[in-house]
């Protein structure tokens, strides 16, 4: 059986690092989305440097959540988060620090400045809980 280079992300006291494994695998599970659990952004369309309020929906209640995003990506790739038991539907993903923890209805909502581009930047939002992972949202700074 040949060893196979898997990528996946750790959680230490609620945080998330990048790192890698090797494994022996025959058979590879592939988590799916939810429909129900989605990201939102207002406003829309975000302006560079303004303030911006990241929401998410239809989440399990009372857990915690984390938000990855990634920045002009295209998103053709799956990359499994082990301790979460998902996907990450990013290639080049990256951590929003601070986790959220949903309310009784699945909701949590993140409340930050939009980062200053000179230029229109896509970014793409998904939201992450065990075994529960959220669809890919697109969205675009403008200057």
């Amino acid at each position: 059986m040949k060893a196979i280079r898997n990528t996946v992300f750790l959680i230490c006291a609620g945080a998330i690092a990048l790192t890698s494994w090797n494994a022996r695998a025959t058979t590879a599970v592939i988590p799916t989305m939810d429909p129900d659990f989605q990201v939102s952004v207002s406003p829309d369309p975000i302006e560079s440097g303004q303030p911006l309020t990241v929401s998410v929906t239809g989440g399990k209640p009372d857990a915690k959540t984390f938000l990855v995003y990634s920045v002009n990506d295209l998103y053709l790739c799956a990359i499994y988060v082990a301790e979460l038991k998902v996907n990450v539907n990013m290639c080049t993903p990256h951590l929003v620090p601070q986790f959220q923890k949903t309310d009784a209805f699945g909701n949590a909502t993140w409340t930050t400045t939009a980062p200053v581009v000179a230029a229109s930047q896509r970014i793409r939002l998904q939201a992450l809980q065990y075994m529960h992972s959220s669809s890919v949202t697109d969205v675009t700074i403008e200057p």
